[in-house]
């Protein structure tokens, strides 16, 4: 009966979102981004690099599917880091994300109203330990070429070491002080993006990518990392976990995941330009 009921939240999860982008009006894609004549470049990896990487995963008691818990890879960091040291590389070197880490587990959480009503439920998305490393190895990369290269924009407070809300709200004040000591007219437009990560089309968010200098091997990555995403529904009760049938995802980026954030703001990095 469980199941029944975790197979019907899965596909309502995932029929949510393109349910409401078929009733908008379809647009061709276009962005405010310049063409970068640098590519990035997916260098190899070290084993030492991959213990470092391993000693920054946070400690949790929560899994994906697979029941490996993030503290014992952690704990396992020595012995596994040779082994992840190969796999990342081969996965830099082809292109290629393991479709064995692409597998979300979703723990439902009620938040209001009536727990009947499957609107009523935060699904909390759950990864594998493991695909952290490999997102964290990509991370570090991208980062340090997008810095290089400054392509973010001065605007973007989200997700960026040294910067935070707070400095969003300075930088906003003090834009509104300066132009009321002109006598200019003010405005402010604030949005809420509600399941923003789950509206991101896939194919928007490589030809950015593609344009921000994301090209060639780097690029069949990233399609890789996103292509094929599948999740499931699973809930523990007694002591009994029930899990509902994998389904596949086919818009968003991932959950609960490393590079998840950084796409997010790439994706939405020339919304200031827009006029």
């Amino acid at each position: 009966m469980l199941s029944t009921i975790f197979d019907k939240y899965n596909k309502f999860l995932l029929k949510l979102i393109p349910e409401k982008l078929d009733a908008l009006e379809k647009l061709p894609f276009s962005c405010n981004i310049s063409y970068n004549e640098k590519t990035f470049s997916l260098l190899p990896t070290t084993s030492e690099e991959i213990k470092k990487i391993l000693d920054r995963v946070k400690n949790k008691i929560s899994s994906g599917d697979d029941g490996i818990l993030s503290f014992i890879v952690k704990l396992c960091s020595d012995d596994i880091k040779d082994i992840l040291f190969y796999i990342v590389n081969n996965s830099f070197k082809y292109g290629i994300f393991p479709d064995q880490l692409k597998l979300a587990l979703i723990k439902p959480i009620h938040k209001k109203g009536d727990s009947r009503q499957m609107e009523n439920y935060l699904p909390i998305s759950l990864l594998p330990s493991l695909s952290k490393v490999f997102e964290m190895a990509i991370l570090d990369r991208l980062l340090k070429f997008i810095n290089d290269c400054k392509l973010l924009s001065d605007t973007q407070h989200g997700f960026l070491k040294g910067k935070s809300t707070q400095t969003a709200i300075y930088k906003f004040t003090e834009t509104l002080i300066h132009l009321i000591e002109e006598g200019k007219w003010a405005m402010g437009l604030f949005l809420d993006l509600t399941k923003a990560y789950d509206c991101l089309f896939r194919e928007y968010i490589l030809n950015k990518l593609e344009i921000m200098g994301v090209r060639n091997r780097a690029l069949c990555w990233f399609e890789s990392y996103l292509s094929g995403r599948q999740q499931r529904v699973a809930l523990s009760k007694q002591g009994v976990e029930v899990k509902s049938t994998i389904e596949t995802s086919e818009i968003g980026v991932p959950q609960g995941s490393v590079l998840g954030p950084i796409l997010f703001i790439l994706f939405l990095n020339d919304v200031n330009d827009c006029t």
